[in-house]
């Protein structure tokens, strides 16, 4: 497995070292738990010819996208097969490359309020958003909708469409309630 990309999340001024620590332990973490696990749930026979894996679903991603605490732009593995609901081994880029900005709402080239003498400029793209994903996962595991949603936006969870969200368009925020596409 190739190492985990050096995409910057911290000021210029951090020590290559540890940012290369960061990464590692995450690399590691991916490997030696979440890896292992899934192999574990895949080496199970659940009785009816399939696996454990088969009729899991198993999500990793970090709390973060670009940004720390943020929630766009996330990278995020899914294994297993939610007892044939949700379709894993696929690249899905749920990404609007056209819309770009940070976690402020807009094109921010820097520098940041938090780090002031960094002016490296850093982007997200804006596109699905993490309550559409948080629901599809419910969905694959069997709950409906009205199961879970607590707003008229849809999808699982709080749903921040306040200035700093701004760049979703009022399709994305529409459509938050159904399962992601390709999966």
């Amino acid at each position: 497995m190739a190492p985990a990309s050096r995409r910057r999340t911290v000021p210029a001024s951090t020590p290559l070292w540890a940012q290369d620590l960061v990464r590692d332990g995450h690399q590691r973490f991916f490997e030696q738990v979440y890896l292992d696990f899934v192999a574990k749930l895949d080496a199970i026979d659940d009785g009816t010819g399939g696996t454990l894996l088969d009729s899991s679903l198993v999500a990793w991603t970090q709390e973060s996208g670009i940004y720390t605490h943020d929630a766009i732009d996330w990278g995020v593995v899914l294994a297993g097969g939610a007892a044939g609901n949700i379709a894993t081994g696929s690249f899905c880029d749920y990404r609007n490359t056209a819309v770009s900005g940070n976690q402020y709402g807009q094109a921010y080239p820097g520098p940041y309020p938090m780090y002031p003498n960094d002016t490296t400029p850093e982007y997200s793209w804006f596109g699905l958003m993490l309550p559409q994903y948080y629901g599809t996962l419910l969905q694959a595991m069997g709950l409906s909708p009205e199961d879970y949603e607590e707003t008229s936006y849809g999808g699982y969870g709080p749903m921040h469409v306040d200035p700093d969200y701004a760049q979703h368009s009022a399709g994305v925020l529409a459509a938050a309630h159904e399962m992601l596409p390709f999966l």
